[in-house]
């Protein structure tokens, strides 16, 4: 985090005209880059973020581009997909991932799921 906004001051001050100025926003750590601009990391915008960088703790979750986490889908596919990336990301536990979404399609194939939980709206 202070080297990024370090990075964008001496950026700014050496190839930019005021009142252009590069402005850090925020680091990814992980990052899944899918497509471009279809990713999803865990945002750091602050020191207190990178100090607490560890497994469940600091950052938060940021999706963008991901479709299927938007509302052209079942809300089943979005909540099994939110709920991997934020094991994978977040916890960093691909393992947690792979044991949410089978627990997902288990309670599918056993008929648990919530009829609504299938139905696309969007």
């Amino acid at each position: 985090v202070a080297l990024g906004q370090k990075l964008s001051a001496l950026v700014s001050e050496r190839w930019f005209r005021v009142p252009m100025r590069l402005q850090y926003e925020r680091v990814y750590r992980p990052f899944l880059l899918l497509h471009v601009n279809r990713y999803a990391g865990k945002a750091m915008e602050t020191e207190s973020d990178a100090a607490r960088d560890a497994p469940g703790q600091g950052g938060s979750l940021l999706i963008k581009g991901i479709r299927a986490i938007w509302r052209q889908s079942a809300p089943i596919v979005a909540n099994v997909l939110q709920g991997a990336v934020q094991r994978i990301v977040m916890q960093e536990d691909v393992q947690a991932a792979v044991s949410f979404a089978e627990g997902e399609i288990r309670r599918l194939l056993l008929g648990k799921v919530e009829l609504s939980e299938l139905v696309m709206t969007g």
